[in-house]
């Protein structure tokens, strides 16, 4: 469940046992482009034992770094039974300051992340989602480095 919530970016607040009973609450934020397909991947991983509900809660602000850029977060709250999951989440937009289309361009950014910057940015991650979702044009290569690239041929 934690490496569920770690892998989509979230930040755990809390985690309680719930007094006479076997539920288990894990309440966290959570980008809200990352709660696609959430509660189908908490399942999957916790072999259903954990339910996940997800609802708005609140707006946040957070300075990152020195790029400009908007991504929405969102708290949610997780409650998982010994047998039979139940989840109420609540929800929290937050605003990144990560430009998409950054690249490195002083001499200390280049030596640092080097001239293409292959570091993943998320901004441009959750950016290129939401295009390819309403099936708009991702500027991605499907082929990186065709040179490297050769053809298999039948020996004869």
């Amino acid at each position: 469940m934690y490496a569920v919530i770690g892998r989509r970016h979230g930040k755990i607040l809390s985690g309680d046992l719930t007094q006479g009973s076997g539920n288990f609450a894990v309440t966290c934020l959570l980008p809200v482009i990352e709660s696609f397909n959430f509660a189908q991947d908490m399942r999957k991983q916790t072999s259903g034992l954990a339910c996940p509900q997800l609802m708005f809660s609140h707006w946040e602000c957070e300075a990152q770094a020195h790029r400009h850029s908007d991504a929405s977060f969102l708290l949610s709250r997780l409650k998982c039974l010994n047998d039979f999951p139940e989840f109420t989440p609540c929800v929290c937009l937050q605003v990144i300051d990560i430009d998409p289309f950054w690249l490195p361009t002083t001499e200390e950014e280049l030596m640092h992340f080097g001239e293409k910057a292959d570091s993943a940015n998320r901004a441009k991650v959750y950016m290129d989602s939401v295009r390819r979702r309403k099936g708009l044009f991702v500027d991605e290569q499907v082929v990186e480095h065709a040179e490297k690239q050769r053809t298999l041929s039948k020996n004869k």
